[in-house]
């Protein structure tokens, strides 16, 4: 197979999302695995494309053989992520179900006396919200987060991560961390289950001057 110029495109943009949103170790046999699994590119044309970029200077590697290291030139690395090709594609997959809107209703039981249906609610899931952010920190609070409140966020946890792995030993600065996403899991979810509520994005830093949307359907 014989690839042309715009498998050599969405080489370079599989690259630079797996160097800056994962923690994937970037060798040539992960690339190649992350090209086909996540982008469902094909592994030969991804090879060859691969092999172009790094002939062009776009990604620099120490050798041939697909254990080599890759180097992205001009990116930063992203400090958290999936570690693996298999946490990306749960990722991936949990972001593409996380997009779907859920639709609830009050049960018709509850409305036999109603002279009209109530309508549709369109819901988040708080699960999904729990996962993105347990994985990307508070890069998942995008989902239901006011903008304003998760970008300062994702800037601090960065910093964190940095100072943590400079100035502590390897496995305290994993174990904080860890509790690290896990609070960001913790803290996602509850923005999510405040947007169920009031049906947009709210700070938890203040109280809401508008009655839950469940006060509403009773």
């Amino acid at each position: 197979m014989r690839p042309d110029r715009d498998d050599d495109g969405a080489m370079k943009t599989i690259l630079r999302a797996m160097w800056t949103k994962t923690r994937i170790e970037m060798t040539r046999a992960n690339a190649l695995d992350y090209a086909s699994a996540v982008f469902s590119l094909d592994r030969d044309a991804a090879r060859v494309s691969l092999e172009r970029l790094e002939h062009s200077g776009f990604v620099m590697s120490d050798g041939t053989a697909d254990s080599a290291l890759l180097l992205l030139v001009g990116e930063t690395r992203s400090a958290v992520g999936p570690r693996s090709v298999d946490d990306a594609m749960r990722l991936d997959r949990l972001e593409r179900e996380a997009a779907l809107a859920v639709p609830q209703k009050t049960p018709k039981w509850l409305t036999v006396t109603a002279r009209e249906a109530e309508p549709l609610v369109e819901q988040k899931s708080v699960l999904a919200s729990g996962a993105l952010s347990l994985v990307l920190g508070p890069m998942g609070w995008l989902y239901s987060a006011p903008i304003k409140e998760a970008v300062p966020a994702m800037i601090l946890f960065s910093l964190a991560v940095a100072v943590a792995n400079f100035i502590l030993p390897g496995f305290i600065a994993s174990a904080l961390m860890g509790a690290m996403l896990v609070a960001s899991a913790l803290v996602g979810m509850a923005y999510t289950a405040r947007y169920n509520r009031t049906g947009k994005r709210t700070t938890l830093l203040e109280a809401s001057n508008e009655p839950p949307r469940a006060a509403k359907k009773r």
